[in-house]
């Protein structure tokens, strides 16, 4: 809002603020007003998806991402604390870029419902198709509804996409809710630090080399599985991965 009261706000452009390439956003805070939730019974999950929903109460605004950036090559997001609630939120949105950097950032979600954890589920940071040299450091995470920090890129690349010495302690609601996910070839992640209510890490491209990380993921029962079956570091489908020098401890709640 500007300054002074001289000027009203009448709300972000439908074209959003800026555009092109050599975007910075630096410092600040972007919080979501708090949204409604159903209330305990009222949401039915089948397979992972929400199939029925019971009630008139207010439905909650979905997508609602507090950064969302597209199509740019060199990008930058640093020094903002980002904080969102609503059904299928992201803090920090990428797609379809090249070169960028997203450090130094603490990202806070609070999101307990996910519409189809399958696709697309929701992510704290989500990064992806990769298409030039991202580098994803020193964040930290404080919940989410499934995924961590998630990177994704198709094809055997060339492209590097760098995560490393983030604080992820994120909560997920769903099964399958990583709190890092390795989904694009070439990937260097390392010491990062896993203290979530979730899984760990799930890595399915090739080349990837995932070391000197501290992993140490909770798993509690959810909607899908009221038994916990919790997974430290999954290997899913990739060649030439190298996973070492990782510590790596989980626990399955009872259920």
């Amino acid at each position: 809002r500007p300054g002074g009261g001289e000027e009203s706000f009448k709300g972000v452009p439908s074209e959003g603020f800026g555009g092109g390439n050599d975007f910075i956003l630096k410092n600040g805070r972007i919080v979501q007003g708090k949204q409604p939730v159903g209330r305990e019974g009222a949401i039915t999950y089948r397979s992972g998806r929400m199939i029925r929903e019971e009630g008139n109460h207010p439905r909650p605004g979905r997508y609602c991402h507090a950064i969302y950036i597209r199509g740019c090559d060199g990008f930058l997001v640093t020094g903002v604390t980002t904080e969102v609630n609503s059904r299928d939120s992201n803090n920090i949105h990428v797609l379809y870029c090249g070169r960028g950097e997203i450090a130094g950032n603490h990202c806070v979600s609070t999101v307990s419902e996910i519409t189809d954890r399958h696709w697309p589920g929701t992510q704290v940071i989500n990064v992806g198709p990769v298409g030039g040299h991202v580098n994803i450091r020193h964040n930290t995470i404080d919940g989410g509804g499934q995924w961590g920090i998630y990177v994704a890129s198709q094809g055997n690349t060339g492209h590097l996409a760098e995560v490393h010495h983030n604080i992820i302690r994120h909560r997920s609601y769903t099964t399958n809710g990583y709190a890092l996910g390795c989904h694009a070839p070439n990937m260097r992640v390392y010491a990062n630090v896993v203290k979530s209510i979730g899984r760990g890490a799930h890595l399915t491209a090739n080349n990837i080399d995932f070391y000197s990380n501290i992993i140490e993921p909770r798993e509690k029962p959810n909607p899908e599985y009221p038994s916990t079956r919790t997974h430290g570091i999954k290997l899913e489908g990739p060649t030439h991965t190298r996973v070492h020098h990782n510590f790596c401890r989980v626990v399955a709640e009872e259920g």
